[in-house]
């Protein structure tokens, strides 16, 4: 037997609030939904492929404009040979060193008796101390070029420099400042003894050689033939200059491998410096035969009524000629 339908409460009728109307409510069953299509199935479970598919496109787009754009730290440069002879002159301040007025009074008498100078083929060195601090004064030798380069050449050294430049002075500072008070110590007791600074030598790089230089000339050095020459001087615009062999064509620039130095550079750091010839070594081009000027021989003057004919022979053929001459007269005389 059918159940009787339920009456349900609806909201009150807009006609009149207080009044409800009523629905009959039975249970029906519902109706069966339509098949769907295995088309239609697999469209809704794919729908992520596309947006993963253009997410890994712009990820690998992103790579690689990162992978173009780059830093690079590696390149070709060339060299000018700086030809001119360059003295160079700096001063180390005493309140930088850190040295007080008696020490530094016995320094500068000291180097005003033994001036330390370290000399070989490839450059000249002198220490000394003035009133305002230690002197040091540098000479390339006679068997060196002066090499300089611009390592900002290369967009990816520039940047490193302007990034990194100021961290690199503050170590290169420590480390001279360090290194002259020692020797400004060794200097003292060499006063007492009355002889010369013990181990003169250890300073020409660390005091003297980085005094010259600033901030990414402390960190490298030139190697040509597994040979390295440090680098001697750097100018406020970061020129670099390199003492090498004279008369060299080509050398590497790489960070320093000495074992009191501390890495600062990308692996990847690597400059190849092409240095043309100098003027004395461009060969001299000898001009061939096609080239001469022809020569134009002036005739020396000739007597008047001495004029050869246009058809005389040479000098060597009028001679024979003169003999021929002379051989057919003396036959004629004996006929």
């Amino acid at each position: 037997m059918p159940s009787s339908p339920e009456l349900v409460p609806v909201k009150p009728s807009e006609s009149d609030p207080l009044s409800f109307d009523f629905i009959a409510s039975a249970s029906v069953p519902s109706a069966p939904k339509p098949p769907v299509s295995p088309r239609k199935e697999s469209s809704k479970g794919g729908g992520w492929i596309i947006p993963v598919v253009l997410g890994l496109v712009l990820l690998g787009g992103f790579a690689y404009y990162k992978y173009r754009n780059r830093p690079v730290y590696h390149g070709t440069l060339v060299g000018e040979r700086v030809t001119d002879d360059h003295v160079v002159a700096v001063i180390v301040r005493w309140d930088t060193i850190g040295v007080d007025a008696q020490t530094r009074q016995v320094v500068i008498d000291y180097f005003s008796h033994r001036p330390g100078v370290m000399v070989n083929p490839m450059m000249e060195m002198r220490f000394g101390a003035l009133p305002s601090g230690l002197e040091i004064r540098f000479n390339p030798g006679q068997s060196a070029d002066l090499v300089k380069i611009n390592p900002k050449e290369l967009k990816g050294v520039q940047i490193l420099m302007a990034e990194e430049g100021a961290a690199w002075e503050q170590q290169r500072e420590a480390e001279l400042n360090t290194l002259a008070l020692q020797m400004c110590q060794a200097a003292v007791q060499a006063r007492l003894n009355e002889t010369s600074i013990e181990g003169l030598t250890q300073y020409g790089r660390s005091v003297g050689i980085n005094s010259l230089v600033r901030r990414l000339g402390y960190h490298v050095e030139a190697i040509h033939e597994r040979v390295r020459y440090p680098c001697v001087m750097e100018d406020k615009d970061g020129v670099l200059f390199f003492l090498v062999p004279e008369a060299v064509r080509g050398f590497e620039v790489q960070e320093r491998s000495d074992d009191a130095h501390q890495s600062v550079l990308p692996k990847e750091f690597r400059l190849t410096i092409q240095v043309p010839p100098s003027i004395s070594e461009t060969p001299r081009l000898e001009s061939t035969m096609d080239e001469d000027e022809p020569a134009i021989e002036t005739p020396a003057p000739t007597e008047p009524g001495t004029e050869p004919a246009l058809d005389a022979p040479s000098t060597e053929e009028g001679a024979e000629g003169m003999k021929s001459m002379e051989m057919k007269s003396m036959e004629k005389s004996e006929r």
